[in-house]
């Protein structure tokens, strides 16, 4: 079991980081560079012979990417909390630099307060709105023009979270500027699972009664939302619920961090489960996706 435990560990580093292909980057460097290393010291840092067991596969199968455009969550939310997860856990100073420069270094580039954006980037931060695909591949089809991506709430999670285990002031200023500019689009309009966590354990961090008054706000709108019928929906005309909702785990640290009792909740990080495969659809077989083909199905009454 404890073989297997590192097994998997190993495997989620060579799967969730990326290799930075110019490491003298000031822009990106501190994103990406040096993450797998970073990821391998973590999970080996107990136990010294893996790393020479597992180094060399780890790095071969880490996807070599220059780009900063392609589906952002992975890089700036889900891994980011794995490691801040890891770190609350196991404390490391020369870590808990490296994924605070990572985040500020990106935000610093990429963020566009004014349209509340991020801006598709070349791994030397080079702004690359506008650029249109000249063939099909990995990153789209021909003739995809690149452009800047809403700043979603769920976002603000792992800022929040990195700056409760250092205080970062940088990131605290950060925050404030994105949760502001939220509010000047409507806060209940950008509410999620995330971003209600986001609040609640920044009101918890900060002791301060504007950020619990923004967190019960989007909790109000969340239930509101997708409460119907006794059930966690997208809607009260959607048909399914997905089992791995992140709402009510959302919800629950709301309550319990109200009760003054929310590390007894666990840490809300990913909702990234899915099912795939190829299924015969219209006449035509096509890799469909659950998240696309199950749970967006309507109630016919």
């Amino acid at each position: 079991m404890r073989q297997l435990r590192h097994g998997v560990s190993i495997y989620i580093a060579s799967m969730c980081w990326h290799v930075i292909l110019k490491p003298g980057c000031r822009c990106i460097s501190s994103v990406r560079r040096g993450n797998a290393s970073l990821y391998l010291k973590m999970i080996t840092k107990r136990n010294p012979g893996l790393a020479t067991v597992h180094s060399a596969s780890l790095v071969r199968n880490l996807a070599l990417s220059p780009v900063l455009f392609r589906d952002m969550r992975p890089l700036l939310i889900d891994n980011q909390l794995a490691m801040l997860d890891i770190l609350r856990q196991q404390p490391d100073s020369d870590i808990m630099a490296w994924v605070i420069s990572g985040l500020k270094n990106y935000y610093q580039y990429a963020y566009d307060v004014v349209s509340n954006t991020l801006r598709p980037m070349w791994n030397n931060g080079q702004d690359m709105t506008g650029f249109v695909f000249p063939r099909d591949g990995y990153y789209g089809k021909k003739g995809t023009t690149l452009s800047p991506f809403a700043l979603e709430g769920d976002y603000l999670l792992p800022l929040v979270r990195a700056y409760s285990l250092s205080d970062d002031d940088e990131l605290y200023a950060l925050i404030e500027t994105m949760a502001k500019r939220s509010e000047q689009d409507g806060l209940e309009n950008s509410a999620t699972p995330f971003l209600l966590v986001a609040l609640t354990e920044l009101a918890e961090k900060t002791q301060s009664s504007v950020w619990a008054e923004r967190a019960w706000r989007v909790e109000e709108t969340l239930f509101k939302q997708h409460f119907h019928d006794g059930l966690f929906v997208r809607s009260v005309q959607h048909r399914y619920l997905r089992l791995d909702d992140p709402l009510p785990l959302a919800l629950l640290t709301f309550v319990a961090a109200c009760h003054g009792n929310r590390d007894a909740v666990p840490a809300l990080l990913t909702q990234g489960g899915y099912v795939h495969g190829d299924f015969r659809f219209n006449g035509e077989n096509r890799i469909v996706y659950d998240v696309e083909l199950i749970y967006p199905e309507l109630l016919t009454h």
